[in-house]
């Protein structure tokens, strides 16, 4: 089930309480309607990296800019989210990696196919007894979600407004799907920028060229080439791992697209939930 919450605090200094969940309005907000909680933007953020409980999809986007827009955190796949993340724990805790390690992997996802089938097998074995299928079943439901988002905002459900749209993780991969529907039915103007940290997409050219024909604004690629953990679940898991880098890892070299280089705050999947905060200032939120 995929649902919207919102969080809010009339207060600043609130910010770090307990969030407030309010439903979307299933119907479009009306444009005159004067209520001081209804604002100019719409930011919808989307987390899909270690779900363990309903607070970790708000609790990386607690500091958000405000400017003068209402914040909205998407509840999707619950117990599938905490599936996968309890596997890479699971996965992380047990090979208890090396840096020396760590390093030879990224080698391996930095030299093509013939790296990719070079993988040690203990490693690739290891990978698919922690994870099975969770990690394909999750990329499904990503892309579905990434779906029924598109149809809520062709429905007109954020009144009009302009929408920013963040995703990380399993969430910038849902993100890009609802781009890719909307780029599909030829919508184009709702979305205004769009930020995507840590994909877990292909850098197919000719994917991206249609994401970005429905953002107005900015669409950037956060990516870091430390995060060994996305590029080697990438390889191991995904159809077209064997020829593409997946975006989380490196640049997408398409006009309009922006990449921006988190290499120095991330060097794990993980990363970007605590260092959210130093990301979205790196990113220039404020400019999004």
């Amino acid at each position: 089930p995929t649902t919207i919450s919102s969080w809010f605090s009339r207060k600043p200094a609130a910010a770090a309480a307990a969030p407030v969940y309010v439903p979307l309005l299933p119907t479009p907000i009306n444009p005159k309607h004067n209520s001081s909680d209804t604002r100019m933007g719409l930011t919808i953020a989307v987390n899909g990296c270690c779900i363990s409980c309903l607070d970790d999809y708000v609790r990386p986007w607690i500091n958000l800019p405000r400017r003068d827009c209402d914040r909205f955190a998407l509840v999707w796949e619950s117990a599938c989210l905490k599936e996968l993340g309890g596997a890479l724990v699971s996965f992380l805790a047990q090979q208890a990696l090396t840096q020396v390690t760590q390093k030879t992997i990224q080698t391996f996802l930095y030299t093509g196919l013939i790296g990719a089938l070079a993988l040690p097998m203990t490693l690739t074995t290891a990978m698919k007894v922690a994870f099975g299928n969770r990690w394909l079943v999750a990329l499904r439901r990503a892309q579905l979600a990434g779906k029924m988002l598109a149809m809520q905002l062709l429905q007109g459900c954020h009144g009009g407004r302009p929408v920013t749209l963040i995703g990380c993780s399993m969430g910038a991969r849902l993100v890009f799907h609802c781009l890719l529907e909307l780029s599909r039915v030829g919508a184009r103007g709702c979305v205004e920028n769009v930020i995507l940290l840590g994909a877990p997409l292909s850098c197919r050219p000719d994917r991206w060229c249609a994401a970005r024909s429905v953002v107005a604004g900015r669409l950037i690629n956060g990516y870091s080439v430390n995060d060994w953990t996305l590029g080697l679940l990438y390889r191991v898991h995904s159809s077209s791992s064997l020829w593409l880098q997946a975006a989380g890892i490196w640049k997408i070299e398409v006009p309009g697209v922006e990449n921006v280089n988190l290499s120095r705050l991330i060097n794990g999947h993980s990363d970007y939930l605590t260092a959210m905060d130093d990301i979205l200032e790196v990113i220039n939120m404020h400019d999004a």
